[in-house]
């Protein structure tokens, strides 16, 4: 049994899931402990299988907080919801979890809760990763009390998604239409097919001192498009 308990810190955490269900189906109470540890974690699949083997055990939670996190295993929003305060500390524990859509239940419990003691996760997720949890954060802000004032600072400390307007140009003029793509235009996979037909045609006819002779300036124009429109997309 200690080495499945071990496993519980592996950095897979499919082997920590895999070691929390096997804890549960050996059945020895002495891996309580390491099982309530692993509702903690930051993978949702490993919270779960933490949580069904604590049933299995039948371990019972001795506070609030303790039920809470058990809910949490099990993705149970209502009944986290329904234990109130003692259920902040870990909802903000989902925050952490690699799903988006787990941080945006989590988010929306917080404010569905409406307590202050969620400020601090709520303005944290105002710098998520996810448009979608960044917006229910902000939905939640002033129903746990956190002043909109301080929505612009939090929001600005999210990550930066914008397209580099220079990788952009440098792809349009080596790569020309690549650059299009890159910043989402689909449309720039079929100007460089166009690109290469139209330069092998030119340089089977021309030579390669007329074709490049050609072709570069109008290499340098897609670039500065291409730099002008990654310029011009919202940073998100």
């Amino acid at each position: 049994m200690i080495p499945l308990i071990n496993a519980l810190h592996d950095p897979d955490n499919e082997v920590r899931w895999e070691a929390a269900l096997a804890l549960g189906e050996i059945g020895d109470d002495r891996a309580v402990p390491s099982l309530v540890e692993g509702l903690k974690d930051i993978d949702r699949f490993v919270r779960y299988g933490a949580s069904v083997a604590l049933e299995k055990l039948n371990w019972v939670p001795e506070t609030d907080t303790q039920h809470a996190y058990l809910h949490l295993g099990k993705q149970e929003w209502k009944q986290m919801v329904e234990i109130g305060d003692a259920s902040v500390e870990p909802l903000a524990v989902a925050l952490n979890d690699h799903d988006a859509e787990i941080r945006e239940k989590a988010v929306r419990a917080m404010g569905a809760i409406g307590s202050d003691t969620a400020i601090p996760a709520v303005y944290r997720a105002l710098r998520d990763s996810s448009d979608s949890v960044r917006w229910n954060a902000v939905k939640a802000a002033p129903k746990v009390g956190l002043s909109l004032s301080y929505l612009p600072r939090g929001l600005s400390l999210r990550p930066r998604l914008r397209k580099n307007p220079y990788v952009a140009a440098f792809l349009n003029f080596v790569l020309p239409g690549i650059g299009y793509f890159y910043i989402g235009r689909w449309w720039g996979i079929v100007i460089f097919q166009v690109d290469v037909y139209m330069t092998t045609l030119m340089f089977a006819s021309g030579g390669e001192f007329s074709t490049y002779g050609i072709n570069y300036p109008i290499y340098f124009l897609l670039a500065v498009h291409a730099w002008y429109m990654a310029s011009k997309m919202p940073d998100l």
